[in-house]
């Protein structure tokens, strides 16, 4: 009888063990995949913070009047009154930014 319940209790331990093992393995692998994952985050967060600031850049009221000046040719911007649109002066961005708040 005693054989038996010793070799119940080394089939016990040894099934202990492979659970063990196994339950170690997928914790291996979920923290790989996490890793993995916040690295994409990591990458995701930098370029959208460059395609935000190249956005800020792009979207400037002086780069705009640049690039329109390049595709239309300088002196042909009007404004509706015929007006020749020219970039803001920095003492206007303050004025421009003060219309914007007020909206």
């Amino acid at each position: 009888m005693i054989r038996i319940l010793h070799t119940a209790c080394a089939l016990l331990l040894v099934a202990v063990a492979l659970v063990a093992y196994g339950v170690k393995e997928e914790v291996r692998a979920l923290r790989a995949e996490r890793d993995a994952l916040l690295e994409r985050r990591l990458e995701a967060r930098a370029a959208l913070a460059t395609a935000e600031a190249e956005w800020r850049h792009l979207n400037a009221p002086e780069e705009l009047l640049r690039a329109a000046a390049r595709l239309y040719g300088p002196g042909r911007l009007r404004d509706a009154d015929g007006r020749v649109l020219a970039p803001p002066r920095p003492d206007q961005a303050a004025a421009l930014d003060a219309v914007t708040m007020v909206r």
